[in-house]
């Protein structure tokens, strides 16, 4: 069971604790917290995990919790996590995010046919996501299709 993630906690750890990674591996990210950990004597991680902290600290909360609380939030709304065990419909900006992180990337095309809604919308809403730092932005190397990753 996944403990759910205290913003405040998270921008404590980053001001006191930051250089040393202690509030990357408190919000999930390992890679992140090894590194911090590795360069931590070169003082850029402090300086880095301090402005982080000010950052997670002016999060709003919503965008905090479909960050770093993902399972949690869509367990305690009740949206459905697998296709088709229910036949609740998902918030689009979740589903999309789910579309994501099942995928390990999706097209906007990816997500317009999961989530049967017009393109126009979709297309809208993950640019809202990506304004909002919860998706990133790449290409395949097979076709160069622009591919869309959670965060």
């Amino acid at each position: 069971m996944q403990d759910k993630k205290e913003k405040i906690v998270a921008a404590l750890l980053a001001f006191f604790l930051g250089g040393l990674g202690v509030h990357k591996f408190y919000l999930g990210e390992m890679g992140w917290g090894i590194l911090y950990f590795l360069f931590c004597w070169t003082g850029i991680t402090w300086i880095i995990a301090f402005i982080e902290g000010i950052g997670l600290l002016l999060m709003p909360q919503e965008r905090f919790d479909l960050k770093f609380n993902y399972p949690l939030v869509v367990r305690q709304i009740g949206y459905p996590t697998e296709r088709a065990s229910s036949k609740e419909k998902e918030k689009l900006e979740v589903a999309i995010l789910r579309i994501c992180r099942e995928r390990n990337g999706a097209t906007v095309s990816d997500c317009v046919i999961e989530t049967g809604e017009d393109p126009a919308k979709v297309r809208k809403t993950i640019e809202a996501l990506y304004t909002q730092g919860l998706l990133t932005v790449g290409n395949r190397m097979e076709d160069g299709a622009v591919v869309y990753y959670a965060s």
